[in-house]
């Protein structure tokens, strides 16, 4: 038995591997290069780069328009998930409520 369970530990780990080698080389590494990239002065093909540490993120939300996009995309996030929830409930309601809003739900579903 005890055999039997080790076969099913090694063929679960080479299972895994593909998966986490693929998490690594398209997300993690991408990320990881990003924020070095972020606390450089690299643009695309330069040659001379500095490190600038967090000056450009100081500088991002020292940026009144910068900060106005922020406050803009949270209010929006925040109001469409409280539309999206109270439409939600108001189907589950009308259809809960009688046979006649049932025949109705396509229409209440389209909405949301």
């Amino acid at each position: 038995m005890r055999r039997h369970e080790a076969e099913q530990r090694t063929s679960f780990y080479l299972f895994l591997v593909p998966w986490i080698l693929g998490f690594l080389l398209f997300q993690l590494i991408p990320i990881g290069w990003g924020f070095w990239t972020s606390l450089t002065s690299r643009m695309a093909f330069s040659i001379n780069i500095k490190f600038l540490g967090l000056a450009n993120y100081i500088k991002l939300v020292q940026d009144s328009e910068v900060m106005f996009s922020f406050v803009t995309t949270f209010l929006y996030a925040l109001l469409h998930t409280a539309l999206a929830i109270l439409m939600g409930l108001l189907c589950a309601l009308l259809l809960e409520s009688c046979r006649a809003a049932a025949r109705s739900a396509p229409s209440c579903i389209s909405l949301t």
